[in-house]
């Protein structure tokens, strides 16, 4: 909206990046419909006054060009930064065990996921599991997190870091063995920004998620859908049975693709978004000259 005013008192063109959507956001939680017509026409009234969208998944691209033909929208995806990746991994060089690492919150969405990995890894056997330890670094809100650790008998396998410096959370993914990263149960519009860094870390991603989503997708074409569960119990099984061997599941892809990620790639496509946009407005106003 602040853009939308600024756009309208300065005449400089408003380009409007959207890393969620507005209306169609999954997680967008209005108390009436009288809300939800609120937001529907302010949406109108701003996205009908910009230059050029940029989204950051295929299916608001589509959304969006059905909704407001004639303004271009293109996709740029959220990313990491390799520059904030840590040089030193820090592990106890001695350790033996497997680390599985989860980072970020974990909410009351979220329980669908801890049960099932919890129940999968219980099932394991008494040596798989002596073997494994599964960290958690991020604020736990999930209320019955502790209860379903007793429940399964994982207090030898679960770690609780609890909130960590984003440096530390780095050092954490890049010094396990493998990574675990969830999207709620029936969510195919969303990525999390995370797994654009999870992916950055080269390292195996066990994923409860979509395949038909984006992020199952992205997972796919990284060479990680074997890891892909969709919250599957018996895929669970099958991943969690053969954790020594993550590493060979995964096949990675070249460093270009790791580039459409990676945050200075991304800076420039938007430069070049910005650079036309003034390049048409300048041809424009000389025209009417």
């Amino acid at each position: 909206l602040l853009g939308y005013f600024l756009s309208k008192a300065t005449g400089a063109p408003l380009v409007l990046d959207f890393r969620d959507s507005w209306t169609d956001d999954p997680y967008l939680i209005l108390p009436t419909k009288f809300h939800r017509w609120v937001h529907e026409k302010l949406e109108k009234i701003v996205l009908g006054h910009a230059k050029h969208f940029i989204v950051y998944a295929d299916w608001l691209k589509k959304v969006y060009e059905k909704r407001y033909p004639g303004i271009p929208v293109s996709v740029i995806l959220n990313g990491y930064d390799s520059s904030d990746f840590p040089i030193k991994k820090l592990r106890d060089p001695k350790k033996t065990k497997i680390r599985l690492a989860y980072s970020g919150s974990l909410f009351q969405y979220h329980e669908e996921f801890i049960e099932i990995l919890f129940s999968t890894v219980a099932s394991l056997s008494i040596s798989t599991k002596d073997q494994l330890e599964m960290v958690f670094a991020g604020d736990i809100q999930l209320t019955n997190f502790d209860n379903l650790v007793e429940k399964y008998g994982l207090k030898s396998v679960v770690v609780k870091l609890g909130y960590i410096k984003h440096e530390e959370v780095l050092s954490l993914l890049l010094s396990s063995d493998g990574l675990l990263f969830t999207i709620p149960k029936g969510d195919k519009l969303s990525y999390t920004g995370k797994i654009f860094e999870y992916l950055g870390t080269r390292k195996p991603i066990i994923s409860f998620v979509s395949p038909e989503g984006p992020a199952g997708k992205l997972l796919f074409e990284f060479g990680q859908g074997d890891l892909v569960i969709d919250y599957d119990k018996s895929h669970a099984s099958k991943i969690f049975s053969k954790l020594d061997q993550l590493k060979y599941i995964v096949t990675h892809p070249g460093e270009d693709l790791y580039a459409k990620i990676e945050r200075k790639g991304q800076a420039g496509a938007l430069a070049e978004i910005l650079r036309n946009i003034i390049k048409s407005q300048l041809t424009f106003s000389n025209s009417i000259k």
